[in-house]
């Protein structure tokens, strides 16, 4: 997607963020939110994906399945199916009778359980209820899960989980012989500036891509989520003569889209 230049603002971030040429990338999951760009030769050379934080948007996943045979195995504990058709099925009734025009999308929510259970249903899908990080027993380490798969499995990551990411980061170095490309989202980066450049000069991949979450908000010109992708073996297309890749999308179609200058 090109934007025209009256549809952005411009951001700042540290030269940290910026990746070093032009990756051959491919744009895996729905337009809009719910897509990340990830290295094509990630995507070939990973064995399986792991991925935290998918509520009821596993658009990403379903394509993995798509480009690869690999299996998945997927974290979330947010996801309570009777309780989201409790909710929703309140909302269809009061909608009904008041708001007739939400009732399609409204009726598309409904559905969302049953398509959820449909795409863990597959065979090479497994799903658990647990939520990536340190914690109590509702917790599950990067490092567990790693160490229950061959030492010869090479990973693909994926990480949305709403600042946790930032307790994940150390077994993700621990296990970077393991790691063929990551996608991870930082949230509140006006916090953590210092630590995720410190992680990024740590890490053994290297960073392909950047993109900025429009769904947070920006202070002083710095944005508050970006999505950074990391690769292993990264195919080199050319110098980078543009901070915003053709295949970027907005997350929210109702709000500016942002482009990086970096500093």
């Amino acid at each position: 997607m090109l934007i025209d230049d009256n549809s952005y603002e411009e951001v700042l971030l540290s030269l940290n963020f910026k990746p070093s040429y032009l990756y051959d990338l491919i744009r895996l999951g729905s337009n809009n939110d719910g897509g990340y760009l990830v290295c094509k030769n990630s995507l070939k050379r990973s064995d399986m994906l792991i991925s935290g934080g998918i509520a009821y948007e596993y658009s990403f996943e379903k394509d993995y399945l798509t480009h690869t045979n690999n299996d998945i195995e997927c974290y979330d504990h947010t996801i309570n199916n009777n309780f989201y058709l409790f909710r929703w099925s309140g909302i269809f009734l009061k909608s009904f009778f008041t708001q007739p025009a939400r009732l399609k999308n409204v009726f598309n929510n409904l559905k969302k359980p049953f398509k959820f259970n449909n795409f863990i249903n597959n065979k090479r899908v497994n799903f658990f209820s647990k939520a990536l990080g340190y914690g109590d027993q509702k917790y599950i380490t990067l490092e567990k899960i790693i160490l229950n798969h061959s030492k010869q499995k090479n990973f693909l990551i994926k990480i949305d989980i709403e600042g946790d990411e930032y307790r994940l980061l150390n077994d993700i170095l621990k296990f970077s012989n393991q790691i063929e490309g990551l996608i991870i989202e930082f949230h509140n980066i006006d916090l953590h500036m210092n630590k995720i450049q410190k992680f990024i000069d740590k890490f053994d991949l290297k960073l392909v891509h950047t993109h900025v979450n429009n769904a947070g908000v920006v202070l002083d010109k710095v944005p508050t989520i970006i999505e950074c992708t990391f690769a292993k073996n990264p195919i080199i297309l050319g110098d980078l003569s543009s901070t915003y890749h053709k295949s970027d999308q907005p997350n929210l179609n109702n709000k500016v889209e942002y482009i990086i200058r970096y500093i």
